[in-house]
């Protein structure tokens, strides 16, 4: 019972963009949340050690925003009393998939159907962009926008880089939880070539990364090996016959050099897109704001339009972002979270039984932080909540190792 509840919380969390289309979502999100506590605490559920201790960590990474309002009302942040209401709702939204994640029994049959869900999203999410070109944008779907010339479509998973961001993890988990084979390696092309169609930089670096990952976390067979490749060729046989005129201008959308040092419409190269995330994009969030904003933070308008402030500018940046909205105790408790979960993980990855949950645990760990290196939101969007939630609960029973390891004060 308290399993069902807890799956149908993290799918209604994953329909968030249903609040373009009816009010009442937000009534049956709630509802379902109420649901799952009032469930967990009738059951006497009890939460493990580890999730126990990381969920302490998770709600620490919510407060410290939250209490870093204050000093930005001091510093007169441009807060309303309507805008700050938005920002700390986004915000919050995301706390109960954390919640009920971590407080899910860490059984075999318990994380495959948490796992599994995750996966067939991420597939579904995929598959809404290639119907996009087909059937046109979806209404209530996040405002489409276009790059080289081609249309860049949103997918259900929000924004238009969302997928990108975490359409590796994606494919982890299908490989990790979905059986048989052949079914795993149709998941994985879906949501390859969606993720390609949405046309973010970042899905190739993330797409490349999860295919070198993929056989340590399940050894591929032949008949996996046949099914991947036959794919893969009347995938490359389709898009030829499709866009046979266009393929020179879908390249550029993903150009990995800009030889003429140019915009070419109103792009620039991967390379360089990289550097603006590293320098010049952070550089113009942190002007607007001002220098000494890094040392508590702003709250919620530091998340920009993530958060519901789109005339802010947006770092692109997840660490520089974490500085903006709860200054260096928020920054260093992030980093902090990471090497618990780390150690954990490696911990936990030294036991061959549960190496393959380790592996996946420890890949979505390592995917959110270089991500959030080159991209907003990731951390407090719905995808990205559940995505962080699932890599921690699978490594958070290595944080009973790492303690009996530690030495005692005594």
């Amino acid at each position: 019972m308290l399993r069902l509840f807890i799956l149908l919380t993290v799918i209604i969390s994953q329909l968030h963009l249903l609040r373009n289309v009816t009010p009442l979502y937000a009534l049956v999100y709630a509802s379902s949340v109420c649901l799952t506590f009032l469930i967990a605490s009738l059951t006497a559920t009890r939460m493990e050690y580890g999730s126990r201790r990381i969920l302490g960590m998770i709600l620490g990474l919510y407060g410290i925003p939250i209490l870093a309002i204050l000093p930005g009302l001091v510093s007169g942040a441009p807060y309303t009393s309507g805008s700050l209401a938005l920002g700390t709702v986004r915000l919050i939204f995301t706390i109960p998939i954390y919640v009920v994640v971590l407080w899910l029994p860490g059984t075999q049959s318990n994380l495959r159907a948490l796992t599994v869900t995750a996966a067939l999203f991420s597939v579904l999410a995929a598959l809404t962009i290639p119907y996009q070109f087909v059937a046109g944008p979806i209404s209530w779907f996040a405002e489409s926008s276009e790059r080289a010339g081609l249309f860049r479509f949103a997918s259900l998973f929000g924004s238009l880089t969302t997928l990108g961001a975490v359409c590796g993890m994606g494919m982890i988990l299908c490989v990790y939880s979905i059986r048989p084979a052949s079914l795993a390696s149709i998941a994985v092309i879906c949501i390859a070539v969606g993720s390609m169609l949405s046309l973010s930089k970042g899905a190739i670096v993330n797409v490349a990364l999860a295919l070198l990952v993929l056989p340590l976390v399940r050894r591929p067979t032949k008949r996996h090996l046949v099914v991947l490749l036959g794919l893969l060729t009347i995938g490359f046989l389709g898009a030829f016959a499709q866009w046979a005129g266009k393929l020179s201008v879908f390249w550029r959308a993903f150009r990995l050099t800009d030889q003429s040092a140019t915009r070419i419409y109103d792009d620039v190269s991967l390379a360089q897109s990289i550097l603006d995330r590293l320098t010049a994009l952070p550089r113009l969030a942190i002007a607007f704001h001002g220098k000494f904003t890094l040392l508590l933070g702003l709250g919620p308008i530091g998340g920009a339009g993530n958060l519901g402030y789109p005339e802010v500018p947006t770092p692109h940046n997840g660490l520089v972002e974490l500085l903006l909205m709860g200054g260096v105790p928020l920054s260093l408790w992030y980093l902090w979270l990471n090497e618990r979960a780390f150690r954990a993980g490696i911990a936990r990855a030294s036991t061959p039984e549960v190496r393959g949950e380790a592996v996946v645990g420890l890949y979505i760990l390592g995917s959110m932080f270089l991500n959030m290196m080159f991209g907003s939101g990731i951390l407090f969007s719905p995808a990205g909540a559940l995505f962080f939630a699932i890599g921690l609960k699978l490594v958070s029973p290595g944080l009973s190792t790492v303690r009996r390891a530690e030495p005692s004060l005594d």
